[in-house]
């Protein structure tokens, strides 16, 4: 009898182990047989990504118009125009702002990204480089300056506000007490990555630590070029 009884303890547990391995297992089995566009699909959904991801800035310093190929986060190609004095980006822009330009923009027909390889080149721009526009190369006289960009996560901004108040006290005794409150509030924005700056065709700075993401925009800017046809 106790020999049967330690057997079949001995099954259960077995039994259990083999379980537990199946349930382990199958969320791994279920992730890996996911495709690469459904990754992407999952990343997109999950993370608050700027409207625009990318701009590929060309301005005429004679005519002051700024041509600017866009690609939003939908992977979808689009085109604006505005005046503008200068080729260099704010440091930090607002989600509010890409959202304005992609909708002020016109889309490219029949051009578009993969969604694959917009988050990936995405997810590179957090190995780029820091650096930073470079205006000291610019000449008096007409010329073409080009910029070129992608909009990173930023660290989340926290802002901290404290405000006092005093009131009296019922005991008459002159005396008031004060209430110190502390409140925090978090904003969000993006930061501009600059990934390669040209004065015409001649290349002043490219950032190494994007190079695959920089070949990819020229390329996909070489085959639009007659978008900045002046």
């Amino acid at each position: 009898m106790k020999k049967s009884i330690c057997t079949n303890i001995l099954f259960g547990c077995m039994l259990l182990c083999i379980l537990s391995s199946c349930s382990k297992e199958e969320p791994m089995m279920s992730h890996a047989s996911l495709t690469d566009l459904e990754r992407a699909e999952i990343y997109l959904e999950n993370h608050s990504v700027p409207a625009i991801m990318f701009s590929y800035d060309v301005l005429n310093t004679d005519t002051k118009v700024m041509t600017r190929l866009l690609i939003d986060s939908e992977g979808q190609i689009r085109q604006h125009t505005e005046q503008a004095f200068s080729a260099r980006s704010n440091q930090l822009v607002s989600p509010v702002y890409l959202q304005n330009l992609k909708d002020e923009s016109s889309v490219v027909e029949d051009v578009t990204v993969t969604l694959e390889e917009l988050v990936q080149n995405f997810s590179l721009l957090r190995t780029a480089d820091g650096i930073e526009y470079d205006s000291s190369v610019e000449q008096p006289g007409p010329q073409v300056l080009k910029a070129m960009y992608g909009y990173y996560f930023d660290a989340g901004t926290t802002y901290t506000s404290t405000s006092s108040s005093s009131s009296g006290n019922n005991c008459g005794d002159g005396s008031s007490s004060t209430t110190t409150t502390t409140s925090t509030t978090s904003g969000s924005s993006f930061r501009s990555v600059l990934l390669e700056q040209k004065l015409g065709e001649d290349i002043i700075q490219s950032n190494l630590g994007a190079k695959f993401t920089a070949t990819w925009f020229n390329e996909l800017n070489a085959s639009l070029q007659d978008i900045f046809e002046d």
